[in-house]
C-alpha cells in the first residue's frame, strides 16, 4: 500500500513537470505537433529525466519567441536549461528562483538586449553567446555562480560586479572601450576579455589568475609586467602592436601566444619558462640564429614570421609534436633530424626556396610542403608530405624517353611529365631509374616506340589492353626484365631481340595474333610463369625445353598440333593447360612432369596417353573431356594423389582396374563415352563423392559389386542415366545412384 502511494507520488510529480515544460514550449508560440507531452515527456528530444524527473530541458527551434513564462518555476528538478535560437522579448522569470537544482543556463542567439535582474541560489553557470546583450547582466542574486560567459555580444562597459566566488569571465568580442579595473573580483582564475577596445591592461588583476587571453585588445607599447601572476598557465596577448619582448619568467605557463603582435625580435629565450608546452608567435618578425632547446615544448607555430636562411636548428626539442612553418623565407634543405621526431603535424608550405630530398617523415596528421621545391627521395613508398620524386641524371633521362615515347604514340596525358615522370600513377621509379611501368589500357595504338627501349631499369612492364602491333629492336635494352603482360594487343611476332631477356620470370601474351615464338626464347631460363592463350600458335619451338623453372604453363586455346619432346623438361611445372587445341598426342617425355598437380587437355584429338604419364605422382586434377582416348594405360595407377577425373566426350571403352589406386579421389566423370564394362575397382574408392557415367547407352551390365571393400560409401552424387546399367539382387546399390532395372538372368549369366 506504502508502495502505491509512493509510485502514485512520483507520477504525480512528473506529470506536473511535462504539464510545465509542454505549458513553456507552447507560451512561446511553439508549434503543438512538436511540444512535449504532458504526462510522460521524458522520451522527448529535448528533454532528459533522472528518478521520474526532468533535469534537462532544451528549446531550441527558430520559431520560438517569446518570454518565458513562470511556469517554468514549475520544473522543480531541472538542472540544465539551454534555449538556442529563440527570440526573447523580455527578461527571464522570477520564477527561476524556486529551481534550487538549476546549475546552468546556456543561452545562444536569444536576440535580447536585457537580461534583467536573475535570481538563484544554486545557478554555477550562465552563457549567453551571440544574443545582442548591451549591458552586463545583474548577478547579484546569484550568490554561487562561478563562471560566465558572454561572448559575442554588445555589452560596452563591465561594473563592478562585486562577485565573491566568480571565478571564470569570458566577455570575448564585445564593446567595451576604456580601462576595466578588477577589484571586484578577487577569486578570478579565467579571463578573456579578447577583441574589446580597451588600449589598457585591466588593473587589479587577480593574483590567483591562471588563464589569462587578452588578445586585440589595441593595446601598443612595451611588453606589459605580469610578473606578478604566478599562478599563471595560459597567457594569450597576440593581436596586439608590441615594440619588444623581455625575457619572460614564469614557472608555471604552460601556453604562450602572442600572433600577430608586431614584433620584430629574436626568438624569445625560454629558459624562464621551464613549463612552456605551446609557443604561437605566427605573423611577427622573427629571427633564428641559434639551437632551440626546451625539455617540454610541443607546439610551435613560425607561420608567416619572415624567417630566412637555413632550417632552424630544432635538436634540443625532444617532445616536438607540431612544427608550423609555412610562408617564411627559408632555403636549402630540410635537415635529417627531422626524421628522430615524431609529428601530429609538420608545416612547411610556402617556403619556395626549400628544396631536395626530404628525409623520411613521421607524421600521424598533417604534412605539407606545398610551394616548396622539396621532393621525396627515389625508392620511398610511404611518405605522409605530399611531393614529388627527387629525380637523378638517370631517372631524369628515362622520365623523358618515356613521355617522348608516349607522345610518339599520340599519348598526351599531361600526368606524365618529363619534368617528373615517378609522381604519375602507374610509374615507379628507384635510384637506378624507371623499375615498373603500368600502361594497360591507354588507348596506344600501333608500333611501340623505340624510346621505350631507353628505359634500361624496366622490371615490370603491363602494357596490356592497348593495340600494339609490333614491339621494337630497342627491348633488347630491357636486360632487367622480369615481368611483361603484353595481353590483348594486336601483335603478330616477337622479335628477336627478346632473347636478351634473360632474367624474365612472367610472360603473358595472351589474345594477340601471334604465330610463333622465336628462338631466342631459350634465354628465358628463369621463367616461371608463362601464358600464350588464345593465339594463332601452331607450334612450340624446340627451345622452350631452357624452360626449366617452370611452374605454370597456359598455352589453351590455341592451333596446336603437337608438342616438341623438349617439353618434358618441365619438370617443376604444376599447372599446365593445353584445352582446347589439335593435339592428337603426347610425346613420350611428358614422363618428365613429375610435379604436375594440374593437367587440362580437354577439347583436343588425343587418342591415346603414352605410358610415361605413371609418373605423374603428383597430379590431383586431370581434364581430358572431347577427345578421342579409347584406353587408358594401367600406368594410371600410379596417381595416387589424383583427385578429380573428367574424361567426358571420349570413346572409353573400358577402365583398368589400376584405377583402384585413386584412393584419394573425390570425382570421376565419364560421360558421352563408349563403355562396355566398368572395373571392379570402382567400387573400392573410399573418397569418391560423385560419380557420372551419363549417356553409355553400350553399357549393360549389373552395377560393380562392392565385394569386401568400404564400397561407396561416401557417394552422394550418382548419374548414370543413358545406360543399360542394372541391379543384381545380390548386390547393394548405393542410393545415390538409383538403378531400378533389375538385371534378366541371361545378362547375369553374362
Amino acid at each position: 500500500m506504502l508502495f502505491a502511494t509512493l509510485l502514485s507520488a512520483v507520477s504525480a510529480t512528473l506529470a506536473d513537470e511535462c504539464k510545465a515544460a509542454r505549458d513553456v514550449y507552447l507560451q512561446l508560440n511553439g508549434n503543438p505537433q512538436f511540444a512535449p507531452p504532458a504526462t510522460d515527456c521524458c522520451g522527448s528530444n529535448d528533454i532528459f529525466c533522472k528518478n521520474n524527473a526532468v533535469i534537462f530541458f532544451s528549446l531550441r527551434y527558430d520559431s520560438l519567441q517569446g518570454v518565458i513564462p513562470e511556469s517554468i518555476g514549475n520544473l522543480t528538478s531541472l538542472e540544465q536549461l539551454y534555449l538556442e535560437e529563440v527570440k526573447l522579448t523580455g527578461p527571464l522569470p522570477k520564477s527561476l528562483s524556486k529551481l534550487t537544482n538549476l546549475k546552468t543556463i546556456n543561452m545562444r542567439s536569444v536576440g535580447i538586449q536585457d537580461l534583467g535582474s536573475i535570481e538563484s541560489q544554486s545557478l554555477k553557470t550562465l552563457n549567453v553567446y551571440d544574443s545582442g546583450l548591451s549591458v552586463f547582466p545583474d548577478i547579484s542574486g546569484l550568490p554561487n555562480l562561478s563562471a560566465i560567459d558572454l561572448r559575442n555580444n554588445s555589452i560596452s562597459s563591465l561594473p563592478a560586479v562585486g562577485h565573491p566566488k566568480l571565478n571564470r569571465l569570458n566577455l570575448v568580442q564585445n564593446k567595451i572601450t576604456g580601462a576595466v579595473d578588477l577589484s571586484s573580483l578577487p577569486e578570478l582564475v579565467e579571463l578573456d576579455l579578447s577583441s574589446n577596445n580597451l588600449g589598457a591592461i585591466p588593473t587589479n588583476i587577480s593574483k590567483k589568475i591562471k588563464t589569462l587571453r587578452l588578445n586585440d585588445i589595441g593595446y601598443k607599447g612595451p611588453f606589459p609586467d605580469f610578473s606578478g601572476f604566478l599562478a599563471l598557465g595560459t597567457l594569450s596577448f597576440g593581436e596586439n602592436t608590441l615594440d619588444s619582448l623581455p625575457k619572460l619568467n614564469f614557472a608555471k605557463l604552460e601556453r604562450l601566444y602572442l600572433g600577430n603582435a608586431g614584433l620584430k625580435t629574436n626568438f624569445p629565450d625560454l629558459t624562464g619558462l621551464p613549463s612552456l608546452e605551446d609557443i604561437i608567435l605566427s605573423g611577427n618578425q622573427i629571427t633564428i640564429d641559434s639551437k632551440i632547446s626546451h625539455p617540454k615544448l610541443s607546439y610551435i607555430d613560425l607561420q608567416n614570421c619572415t624567417i630566412s636562411g637555413p632550417f632552424p636548428d630544432f635538436t634540443g626539442l625532444a617532445s616536438l609534436k607540431t612544427l608550423l612553418l609555412s610562408d617564411n623565407n627559408l632555403e636549402g634543405k630540410v635537415p635529417d633530424y627531422v626524421s628522430s621526431l615524431v609529428f601530429d603535424m609538420l608545416l612547411l608550405n610556402g617556403n619556395k626556396n626549400l628544396s631536395g630530398p626530404l628525409p623520411p617523415i613521421t607524421s600521424s596528421f598533417v604534412c605539407d610542403v606545398t610551394g616548396t621545391q622539396l621532393c621525396l627521395p627515389i625508392g620511398v613508398r610511404e611518405n605522409p608530405c605530399s611531393a614529388p620524386i627527387c629525380l637523378n641524371d638517370v631517372t631524369a633521362s628515362q622520365c623523358a624517353s618515356l613521355t617522348r615515347g608516349l607522345k610518339e604514340m599520340g599519348f598526351t596525358d599531361e600526368s606524365y611529365n618529363e619534368q617528373n615522370c615517378c609522381g604519375s600513377r602507374g610509374v615507379t621509379c628507384e635510384e637506378k631509374g624507371i623499375t615498373q611501368l603500368y600502361l594497360q589500357e591507354k588507348g596506344l595504338n600501333g608500333k611501340l616506340s623505340s624510346s621505350f627501349g631507353d628505359l634500361t631499369s624496366l622490371e615490370i612492364f603491363f602494357l596490356n589492353g592497348n593495340k600494339i602491333t609490333a614491339l621494337p629492336e630497342s627491348v633488347q635494352n630491357w636486360t632487367n626484365l622480369k615481368v611483361i603482360n603484353l595481353k590483348d594487343n594486336s601483335l603478330t611476332v616477337l622479335p628477336s631481340q627478346v632473347g636478351s631477356w634473360t632474367k624474365l620470370d612472367s610472360f603473358v601474351i595472351t589474345r594477340n595474333p601471334i604465330t610463333q615464338l622465336p628462338e631466342q626464347v631459350s634465354a628465358w631460363e628463369s621463367l616461371t610463369y608463362v601464358e600464350v592463350e588464345n593465339t594463332k600458335l601452331t607450334s612450340l619451338p624446340d627451345q622452350v625445353g631452357a624452360w626449366k623453372k617452370l611452374v605454370s604453363a597456359y598455352f589453351s586455346d590455341n592451333a596446336l598440333e603437337s608438342l616438341p619432346a623438349a617439353v618434358g623438361a618441365w619438370q617443376e611445372a604444376k599447372v599446365i593447360r593445353f584445352e582446347n587445341n589439335k593435339l592428337k598426342s603426347l610425346p613420350e617425355e611428358v614422363s618428365g612432369w613429375k610435379s604436375v598437380t594440374s593437367l587440362l587437355l580437354f577439347r583436343n584429338q588425343i587418342e591415346s596417353l603414352p605410358k610415361g604419364v605413371g609418373q605423374w605422382s603428383a597430379l590431383e586434377s586431370f581434364e581430358l573431356e572431347e577427345n578421342a582416348l579409347t584406353s587408358l594405360p594401367d600406368e594410371v595407377g600410379g596417381w595416387k594423389k589424383l583427385q578429380s577425373a573428367r574424361l567426358i566426350g571420349n570413346k572409353l571403352k573400358s577402365l583398368p582396374e589400376q584405377i583402384g589406386e585413386w584412393q584419394a579421389v573425390t570425382e570421376i566423370v565419364l560421360s558421352a563415352n563408349e563403355l562396355v564394362s566398368l572395373p571392379e575397382a570402382l567400387s573400392k574408392l573410399p573418397n569418391l563423392i560423385l560419380l557420372e557415367i551419363v549417356d553409355n547407352p553400350t553399357l549393360k551390365i549389373p552395377f560393380p559389386n562392392p565385394v569386401s571393400s568400404p564400397g561407396f560409401q561416401s557417394l552422394q552424387y550418382c548419374d548414370v542415366s543413358g545406360t543399360g546399367l542394372c541391379k543384381s539382387s545380390a548386390v547393394v546399390i548405393p542410393s545415390a545412384c538409383e538403378i531400378t532395372s533389375v538385371c534378366s538372368a541371361l545378362r547375369r549369366r553374362r
